[in-house]
């Protein structure tokens, strides 16, 4: 697969490099550093084609392609953003004490905040935005809301990050602490020492293991899941009561709420006229030939949905 690549503007990151560091800046090592983030983002859609061969179809690597395209573009606007903030204010190291622009440097590092908490996790070319859409296409990893386990699956997928971020902010927590790695339990010197040794390179930005805005995309993950369980719960349970006692009766249609299928269904007497077909179709209603039934998801907006049709049937029909 070949990646799209974008321009990354030497000149602004020589002008960054210079505003927090004495030594020389390295020409072309800002584009080197995004080629290697690019490569790495290649290499691991490379790999997941290779592993899930029956996944991989010409629309499955078309679309991982489009989003290739855009973790590339999306890189190197970062990258040239950050170089062209980070050139806007000289480090106090650099500028020295007196006269230091203290209100501009707040402005700069809020800035920069914002930026890394937005985007920070396309330095994890592996893991971000992106690779997870790509992961999702080729690997069919998605828990689907109709599944008879969605809520085991949901919960062990809620477990499983929960640990991971606890384990993250422990370690956090020990850097804090110690300025260093060493001696952490479970990491050895060399993996501790190397951890140390991308801090140290990366300080300005990220003086802890876990960069604030990945700890951040994960609690925010963690209540969508914990959401999620808590809606499909909620639904399941409310579907134990009949329907007939929550919506209006409308001669010869009949309302499901089927909580094992994550569906609200429309069951009629016979084949509906084509103004009903439409009026189901416009709100977002889909033929099923297994329920032999008009549905569409059972959520909230499904069950409005049901009320709506239900009462423009009513009208159709001159039963208001």
């Amino acid at each position: 697969m070949e990646i799209t690549r974008y321009s990354i503007s030497e000149e602004t990151a020589k002008s960054a490099k210079n505003a927090y560091s004495f030594s020389d800046y390295v020409s072309g090592s800002a584009t080197s550093s995004y080629n290697g983030y690019v490569e790495r983002f290649k290499n691991e859609v490379e790999r997941l084609i290779k592993a899930n061969p029956k996944n991989a179809t010409s629309e499955a690597v078309a679309l991982c392609q489009y989003y290739a395209n855009k973790y590339s573009r999306k890189l190197a606007d970062f990258i040239n953003r950050d170089n062209a903030i980070t050139a806007r204010v000289p480090s106090v190291m650099i500028a020295g004490a007196s006269n230091f622009p203290v209100r501009k440097k707040e402005k700069q590092n809020a800035a920069l905040s914002k930026l890394y908490e937005e985007n920070g996790e396309l330095f994890s070319p592996e893991t971000c935005y992106y690779m997870k859409k790509i992961r999702t296409i080729l690997t069919n990893n998605v828990i689907y809301s109709d599944d008879d386990c969605v809520i085991e699956k949901l919960q062990d997928k809620l477990t499983d990050l929960k640990e991971k971020h606890s384990e993250r902010v422990k370690q956090n927590a020990y850097f804090r602490k110690n300025k260093t790695m060493v001696g952490y339990e479970g990491l050895s010197e060399e993996q501790a020492k190397r951890i140390d040794q991308k801090i140290a390179e990366d300080f300005a930005w990220n003086n802890q293991p876990h960069p604030t805005w990945k700890l951040q995309n994960e609690n925010a993950e963690i209540k969508r899941i914990e959401k999620r369980i808590a809606d499909i719960t909620k639904i399941k349970a409310e579907a134990a009561t009949p329907a007939a006692d929550k919506y209006e009766n409308v001669d010869g249609v009949e309302v499901v709420e089927n909580a094992e299928a994550m569906r609200i269904q429309l069951i009629f007497d016979g084949k509906p006229d084509e103004a009903t077909r439409s009026l189901l179709k416009a709100h977002g209603f889909r033929w099923s030939p297994s329920f032999s039934a008009w549905q569409r998801q059972l959520n909230g907006n499904g069950k409005f949905a049901v009320q709506t049709v239900l009462k423009k049937l009513k009208e159709l029909r001159g039963n208001v």
